[in-house]
């Protein structure tokens, strides 16, 4: 890759051609352009979750009226239903798919999505499942408002708010699956940080207490027991950085982790890639260890994302394939097309190893996730 700044324009120009190609009203997206599925067309709140955050990394939301009408349209997900956390972000088009839809089907595609095929504990359940669905949609929509600028405007504190509560919630997850523990741990930061709550320092001592007790010194990572995968070491280490950074929390062995991480090969999928960029990305952010490892590692990566890009813009989440589930509804017929899933982790992915490669280019913002 010669020239990494055409390769950025480039990037940005095929981004802002599929957003327009995609987008319908204001804040509203469709998962693809052509084979998008019925059930695909009725879901909005996650549609407009990843188009505002295209356009933040963009730099598109510099007009108060316009962060102004994206929160207001967030902001009118939030719900209070018997079963979910008061005030939680409840697109109800997706509750009304899994209400009709054949549970067999459903579970067959959450269990990659959410636990990578672990058994978590207590066993696992279609109602489990639709209460960490709502919650990582509501942490998403909520690190969505703040990014750009607002706030949900319903408190949402429903979540473990306490040492003990915190100390039992963490304990119940499996941390040999630590990219599901790690989201669940990501998502306590999170509310802990942004909600008005009094015992905020307290909620933040208790997590990086509890947290610093699964990083394993070695390596960096953060999980307990044995961990083959080593994809699935640095998706859950990228969870729990995403926790870290909420609670303006340092990573605990960053050399290491980065050591760790330079030795995954990345995969083609993209949530692998921007996890892994993320991962060493704020690593990067604390030491200045193995910049030039890291800048090869990342122009490995580039290449690997030109190779989801597509000519009609935008870039697939896999290779010659959209995503084809949200959640575990099938919003997609999976063409080789790009999708709007994987355009905004791959532009995110571009926009940190771009902000790695010259720290004083802006162009692209880092999202907060």
């Amino acid at each position: 890759m010669n020239n990494l700044n055409s390769t950025k324009n480039n990037f940005i120009d095929s981004t802002y051609k599929f957003l327009e190609s995609i987008k319908y009203s204001d804040n509203q997206y469709q998962f693809v352009k052509q084979g998008l599925t019925k059930h695909g067309s009725e879901l909005k709140l996650g549609t407009a979750c990843f188009g505002l955050k295209i356009n933040y990394i963009l730099g598109n939301l510099n007009n108060e009226a316009t962060t102004l009408q994206a929160s207001e349209y967030l902001n009118s997900f939030q719900k209070s239903i018997q079963g979910y956390p008061k005030n939680s972000f409840i697109d109800e088009a997706y509750l009304n798919y899994f209400r009709a839809a054949n549970l067999k089907v459903a579970l067959k595609h959450k269990a990659k999505e959410l636990i990578a095929g672990a058994k978590f504990k207590p066993p696992y359940s279609k109602s489990d499942y639709l209460k960490k669905s709502i919650r990582a949609e509501s942490k998403q929509a909520i690190s969505t408002l703040i990014q750009i600028g607002g706030k949900n405007s319903k408190p949402y504190l429903e979540f473990p708010n306490t040492k003990d509560l915190i100390v039992e919630f963490l304990n119940l997850q499996n941390w040999n699956s630590p990219w599901d523990a790690g989201a669940q741990f990501s998502g306590i930061c999170l509310f802990s940080s942004t909600q008005d709550i009094l015992n905020r320092d307290e909620l933040s001592t208790s997590l990086k207490d509890y947290i610093s007790k699964i990083v394993n010194p070695r390596n960096g990572f953060y999980y307990s027991g044995s961990v083959k995968n080593q994809s699935q070491l640095v998706n859950g280490s990228m969870k729990v950085i995403s926790g870290l950074e909420w609670l303006e929390a340092p990573i605990h062995y960053p050399e290491k982790l980065i050591d760790s991480t330079l030795k995954v090969k990345p995969n083609s999928e993209g949530c692998d890639l921007v996890d892994i960029v993320y991962v060493l990305y704020q690593c990067s952010l604390q030491t200045t260890y193995r910049k030039k490892d890291i800048r090869d590692y990342f122009i490995e990566v580039l290449n690997i994302i030109q190779l989801h890009q597509h000519s009609q813009g935008g870039f697939s989440y896999y290779l010659n394939k959209s995503q084809t589930h949200y959640y575990g509804v099938n919003v997609s017929k999976g063409f080789d097309e790009p999708d709007l899933h994987g355009t905004t982790l791959l532009i995110w992915a571009a926009s940190m190893i771009f902000n790695f490669i010259n720290t004083s280019d802006d162009t692209l913002k880092v999202l907060k996730t």
